[in-house]
């Protein structure tokens, strides 16, 4: 029962997504399996590998794959995958990578922006920590970034930007006046700049760290991750859903069907509505029965592929949320 009443929340997103810019359906990315109600690592040795996959954004038309991968030093880069003629291209290095490190893309709902987060100067050859970068798609190719708006960036922690529909951005960030360490902000899109930024408050934000937050498109509710005496382990990922009065519900932890005793974090749902991913630090390799003797290819697999406690991007059908609610 606990798991379906949180998976419930969840069922908002389903039904927003008939409102979502209209988008060209791929059923197979990377001819992946389609992922049922379990959740699998998606595109095992192709995007998720023995190092740390971060984060995954897509476009609406679904053409284009976007993500973070990071040594073990936590060297990173936004890295990107095409589908050109119906086949899968990279990874490939955008035209706003490569120079300084960056991480933590996201495709705007209408395709026409990435924002990220870079240590590229903005001054006086200084980073002066991670700063929001944008870069725009302008006659199909994307552009080199640009320094967001000065509202946004203040102190060099604002990190893991999400983007509605109609222009408002959600972040995570370090302020004097949160409520614990990393809080989750709002910015309102007021045309050509960004209002202040809001704290949303005490039913999402906690005397804990609240990360890595995706907003639906249409605002109706918030995934983020945090860890929390309530979980499982780790980081856990939790829901929030708008409520009629503009309030914001207490986030839910969403149950043992995402989160385990591993870290889950960085939740994404695609644009067509299909597939939740999320990162996971679960060593499912590692967990495997060894009762036959491996080959040395096999062991090394093991310990250097996907599944080897690093890092990892997982995908589960959102179908899961219908199933999971309650029977009259």
């Amino acid at each position: 029962m606990r798991l379906q009443v949180y998976f419930l929340l969840l069922v908002a997103f389903v039904a927003a997504c008939s409102d979502k810019p209209e988008v060209n359906s791929i059923d197979n990315y990377f001819d992946q399996t389609p992922p049922g109600d379990t959740a699998v690592v998606f595109a095992p040795g192709i995007l998720s590998t023995g190092s740390h996959e971060l984060d995954i954004t897509i476009t609406p038309d679904g053409g284009e794959i976007f993500f973070t991968r990071s040594g073990p030093d936590w060297f990173s880069s936004v890295l990107q995958f095409k589908r050109i003629n119906n086949k899968w291209i990279g990874p490939l290095m955008p035209a706003f990578s490569g120079k300084y490190q960056n991480n933590y893309p996201f495709v705007s709902p209408d395709g026409l922006s990435i924002v990220y987060n870079s240590q590229e100067p903005v001054k006086d050859g200084q980073t002066g920590g991670s700063n929001i970068f944008v870069s725009k798609l302008i006659s199909g190719e994307w552009g080199d970034g640009l320094l967001l708006d000065s509202t946004l960036n203040i102190n060099g922690t604002e990190m893991y930007v999400s983007l509605a529909a109609n222009g408002n951005i959600y972040f995570g960030a370090r302020y004097e006046k949160g409520l614990g360490g990393c809080d989750i902000y709002m910015c309102e899109y007021l045309g050509k700049s960004y209002g202040k930024a809001t704290n949303l408050g005490s039913s999402i934000n906690s005397e804990h760290n609240e990360f890595h937050c995706y907003i639906s498109p249409d605002e109706s509710f918030l995934l983020f991750d945090a860890n929390r005496p309530d979980g499982f382990g780790g980081n856990d990922i939790y829901i929030s859903c708008k409520l009629p009065d503009g309030s914001w519900s207490i986030a839910k932890n969403l149950g043992e069907g995402i989160n385990t005793q591993y870290s889950e974090s960085r939740p994404y749902i695609s644009p067509e509505g299909k597939y939740f991913f999320f990162c996971s630090t679960r060593a499912a390799a590692l967990e495997e029965n060894h009762g036959e003797k491996m080959s040395y290819d096999e062991f090394q697999n093991r310990i250097d592929g996907p599944g080897n406690g690093n890092q990892d991007i997982y995908w589960i059908s959102t179908k899961i949320i219908e199933e999971l609610r309650p029977k009259e």
